[in-house]
């Protein structure tokens, strides 16, 4: 059974994109990110790796100066 949206219910469907990350002026690209999205309101989970990179990128941008 496909996982429902936290946020509005609806069947969430797998999907591997990019995501941008922002801050400071900086930013990072990251691809390949792989989860389940939400179709109607784009709500999204990460898979435990790409969790794991997205975080990592996250600290990454939060040292640059």
């Amino acid at each position: 059974e496909r996982m429902k949206c936290p946020r509005c219910q609806e069947e969430m469907i797998e999907r591997i994109q990019d995501e941008k990350l922002s801050f400071g002026g900086q930013s990072l690209l990251l691809h390949g990110m792989k989860g389940v999205f939400c179709p109607k309101c784009d709500e999204g989970v990460w898979d435990a790796e790409s969790y794991r990179r997205y975080a990592e990128a996250q600290v990454k941008l939060l040292r640059v100066e």
